[in-house]
C-alpha cells in the first residue's frame, strides 16, 4: 500500500505527550494527538473524532482516510462505512456506522481534493476501453463466437498480405490508443489505493 497522504497514528506514538501517558492509554492519546495535528497540517481537509459532530447530509462524504491512513468508503447518503482493502485482508468487507467506524478507527479526515478527479479519470479510462472493445468485437466484426468464429475477410489464412497486415495495424491502433490512456489515468493515480473496492450502487 503507498504510504497515506496524511499523518498516521504511528507516527505520533513517540510524541512527549503521548509517551507520558500509561500504556493502557497511550493509543487513545495518539488518536487525539493525531487529529489535532492532521487539523492543523491540512485545515483545507475536515477532520472528526468521536467529539465531533457527525456531517451533515449536505456535508456527507464518499471517503475518509482513518487514524492509520486506510480509505474508507460509504453509499452516497448512508451511514454505511466500508474498509477499502484487498478481499484477502482480514476483516475486508465488514460494515461500520460512521460512530463505529470514528471508535475503532478514528480520526479520520477527508482525502485529498485530487482523489475524486483521479477515481474519475481511471473510471472513465476503463469504460472508454469497454466501449472500445465492444466496437471492434461487435460491429467490426459482425456477429460470431467469440474466440472460436472469426468472420471470413479478417483474420484467415485467404487474406492477402497487404488486408492481413492492414487490418493488424487498424486492431493495434485502437487499442493502443485506449491502452496508453488507462496507462496515463493509473499512472496519475496517486491517491487510489492499488485494490480499490467495486463502485457501489447508489
Amino acid at each position: 500500500m503507498r504510504k497515506p497522504p496524511y499523518p498516521t497514528v504511528e507516527e505520533v506514538m513517540d510524541l512527549p505527550e503521548v509517551q507520558a501517558m500509561p500504556p493502557n492509554e497511550r493509543e487513545r492519546a495518539a488518536r487525539i494527538a493525531l487529529a489535532g495535528w492532521r487539523r492543523k497540517k491540512m485545515p483545507d481537509r475536515r477532520t472528526w473524532t468521536m467529539s465531533d459532530p457527525a456531517p451533515s447530509r449536505d456535508e456527507w462524504v464518499l471517503g475518509v482516510l482513518d487514524g492509520d491512513g486506510a480509505l474508507w468508503r460509504a453509499k452516497p447518503g448512508v451511514d454505511v462505512w466500508t474498509l477499502e482493502e484487498s478481499p484477502a485482508m482480514p476483516g475486508a468487507g465488514a460494515t461500520y456506522t460512521w460512530p463505529e467506524m470514528l471508535a475503532e478507527f478514528g480520526p479520520v479526515t477527508e482525502p485529498p481534493a485530487d482523489w475524486r478527479p483521479q477515481r474519475t479519470e481511471v473510471v472513465d479510462a476503463v469504460r472508454g476501453a469497454v466501449v472500445e472493445m465492444d466496437d471492434l468485437l461487435f460491429h467490426e466484426l459482425g456477429a460470431h463466437r467469440l474466440g472460436a468464429d472469426i468472420p471470413d475477410g479478417w483474420t484467415t489464412e485467404h487474406s492477402s498480405d497487404a488486408d492481413l497486415i492492414s487490418k493488424a495495424e487498424f486492431w493495434a491502433e485502437r487499442l493502443r490508443k485506449r491502452a496508453q490512456q488507462l496507462d496515463d489515468a493509473i499512472s496519475q493515480a496517486t491517491l487510489l489505493h492499488k485494490d480499490p473496492v467495486p463502485e457501489e450502487q447508489g
